[in-house]
């Protein structure tokens, strides 16, 4: 291992080797300190039906870490004049329905839009397979009634980075391909940094999986035009590295536009959403992070920076289903990192009659509602046509997930009754919700309406 902390990379080599066993799918890591490589290896198989293990170089899908990309080259666009980041969207794409509302580019570029997500769109789970063109994807969802007024809430859509890559194209007349591998990758030596279509042949690709030990299938294949802005880019730890090394050295865009680019955006009720353009933006231990992860078929992307400690984590996995996800093992490493290690996390014993007060339906936005449901000793929660996650105890009212840092807690009135709930997020804001109706126990009995 490169020697730049030696216990810290032993300690680091010894949780990754732990976290992506050699005969299963497994992951490329890179952690830099202070300029100096930590560790960069590969763990795990590149391809298991070979036998090809993951090598630092191999090139893996980064999925949405492609929208901090998207969001600089609009950034360099504004730099230059060619378009603000208040203009509306339908004077940059003329045609493109407004709804009756002011939807700015800043809207897009921070999730806070209310066009709807295509990719939770049903029909486009049905068709998703099958080439279509930036034009055609956005054919799908423009008609589209607003999910909510622009600004007012915050709610991760794809819909709104394909709008920004064909603005991109709009206002350059350029392949949003073509100018993003000439104007932002080759000038900071991205070389591997690619659109991969999932006919190309690209040296050094690893193959994508999902499932678990032992029941491991290859993920289905998913070409270049979809996604697009939003999530197309294939990439190494070493690319990703550049890239961040790019924005430290403040040669990207101006030092204001960068600034706007990682400060978090905040709704109109001046609510921060822990969300900038492209970065989820939050803190540790009081230590600044900005952070992004990538999700897409067969692959799952984490790219972490603490700025102010000089330190950045990348992790590439070939495995969709894998657990712990790179996103906590990467704010496991950086915690380890700056001698601040995550707390274990310990579980109380509630009652079954404490957890009845808080099972219930909560409703946190008009269109959005949460079961809290008890099933023997345990609690879960669940948004409709999202999986149940179960929510650990770690005191009498505050409960965890695995695998995340949110943290969900319930409002008490005065009398003591369960009205709400309130979801702190790592990004994307506190979620509050309001009870509006009893739940039913694994058991049969009324939770009550608190």
């Amino acid at each position: 291992l490169p020697d730049a902390g030696g216990e810290l990379a032993a300690r680091l080599d010894r949780l990754l080797a732990a976290s992506y066993p050699a005969a299963e799918p497994g992951a490329a890591v890179l952690v830099e300190r202070g300029g100096q490589v930590i560790l960069r290896k590969g763990y795990g198989m590149a391809n298991l039906e070979l036998c090809v293990p993951v090598r630092p170089e191999m090139v893996f899908r980064i999925g949405s870490i492609t929208k901090q990309l998207t969001a600089m080259a609009i950034l360099r666009l504004a730099a230059e004049g060619k378009l603000a980041l208040d203009d509306e969207v339908g004077k940059l794409l003329p045609g493109y329905p407004s709804h009756g509302r002011r939807i700015t580019l800043e809207n897009l570029l921070t999730h806070t839009s209310g066009i709807p997500n295509y990719t939770d769109f049903p029909a486009w789970k049905k068709i998703w397979r099958e080439r279509h063109t930036p034009s055609e994807i956005i054919d799908s969802f423009k008609d589209e009634p607003l999910d909510f007024a622009p600004g007012e809430r915050w709610r991760y859509d794809n819909s709104g980075y394909v709008l920004l890559g064909a603005i991109l194209e709009k206002v350059t007349g350029r392949p949003y391909t073509d100018w993003m591998a000439e104007t932002l990758l080759r000038p900071l030596g991205m070389t591997s940094t690619v659109v991969g279509d999932s006919a190309a042949v690209v040296p050094g690709r690893v193959t994508g999986y999902q499932g678990t030990p032992g029941h491991y299938v290859n993920a289905e294949s998913l070409t270049s035009a979809n996604p697009y802005a939003d999530g197309a880019f294939l990439s190494t730890v070493d690319d990703v590295a550049r890239w961040s090394r790019g924005l430290d050295a403040g040669a990207l865009v101006r030092k204001d536009l960068l600034e706007r680019m990682l400060t978090p955006y905040r709704l109109k009720d001046g609510r921060s959403t822990n969300y900038g353009y492209g970065w989820e933006l939050w803190s540790y231990e009081g230590h600044r992070v900005e952070e992004h992860d990538g999700i897409l078929n067969g692959f799952k992307a984490e790219l972490l920076r603490m700025p102010d400690d000089r330190l950045l984590v990348v992790i590439l996995s070939n495995n969709l289903d894998h657990q712990p996800s790179p996103a906590m093992l990467a704010i496991e490493i950086a915690a380890m990192a700056i001698g601040k290690p995550l707390a274990e996390r310990k579980t109380v014993h509630l009652a079954p009659a404490l957890l009845d007060r808080y099972a219930g339906t909560y409703r946190t936005e008009p269109d959005v509602v949460r079961v809290v449901s008890r099933e023997g000793d345990r609690l879960f929660t669940q948004r409709a046509g999202f999986p149940k996650l179960e929510a650990f105890p770690a005191a009498e009212n505050d409960f965890f997930y695995q695998g995340t840092m949110d943290r969900l807690r319930f409002v008490t009135n005065a009398a003591g009754n369960v009205t709400g709930l309130s979801l702190d997020r790592r990004y994307g804001g506190v979620e509050l919700g309001v009870r509006t109706g009893g739940a039913v126990s694994a058991e049969g009995k009324g939770a009550g309406s608190g």
